[in-house]
């Protein structure tokens, strides 16, 4: 079996072995990688946009780039967390989505939140967005370098049926967005249980 090419990063390639890493067959729609609190908001707020780029990629506008560990996590949380159904959203995570080369989240150290750190280091491998609603990762963008934006900042770069008319375009790397206090910023260095993603999720919608 020969080796498969796939990027990592930016004009770099590596040969992996094993199954081809699935992104190669990507081009014929735009992918995204999508965070765990985009599926939290879409499920508490079906008008919302984080539910409008799920519909998006329910409807093959998108594909969903994904690998296991960014699967399980939001597996996880969706079956923790009352009034969400994993299974509503489990047949979006498709094999030809699934981005298989390696991941060093361990580069993403200026992800405040640990837990993104997996959703950023695939967004940087697969050269594909992520749509996130963490207000402390799309702060710190300039340090970070990946292309991350708000569920409806992507919806505003794309156009289409999902961008409500008449709403409000959010930039997610406007310099308008509110610092973090003190107390936020203490707070986002400790260790935090998956499930206080929810709470500020909830402050979100």
């Amino acid at each position: 079996m020969e080796d498969d090419i796939i990027a990592v990063g930016l004009g770099n390639q590596q040969r992996v072995a094993g199954p081809l890493a699935r992104t190669e067959k990507i081009p014929k729609m735009e992918g995204i990688v999508i965070d765990t609190n985009v599926f939290v908001a879409a499920g508490f707020n079906p008008r919302s946009a984080p539910a409008r780029v799920l519909a998006a990629v329910r409807d093959e506008r998108f594909h969903l780039i994904w690998n296991q560990s960014t699967r399980r996590e939001i597996e996880m949380m969706l079956r923790r967390t009352r009034r969400l159904d994993w299974e509503e959203v489990a047949n979006l995570f498709q094999p030809e989505g699934e981005f298989t080369g390696p991941l060093d989240p361990s580069a993403f150290v200026l992800v405040r939140d640990r837990d993104d750190r997996k959703f950023a280091a695939l967004s940087a491998a697969a050269e594909r967005p992520l749509a996130i609603n963490d207000n402390y990762l799309l702060t710190d963008l300039s340090k970070i370098g990946i292309d991350a934006l708000t569920p409806r900042a992507f919806l505003a770069r794309v156009g289409g049926p999902y961008l409500e008319a008449g709403g409000t375009i959010e930039n997610a790397r406007a310099s308008r967005r509110t610092k973090p206090t003190h107390h936020q910023t203490v707070r986002s260095h400790r260790r935090r249980d998956p499930l206080d993603k929810v709470e500020r999720i909830a402050n979100l919608i």
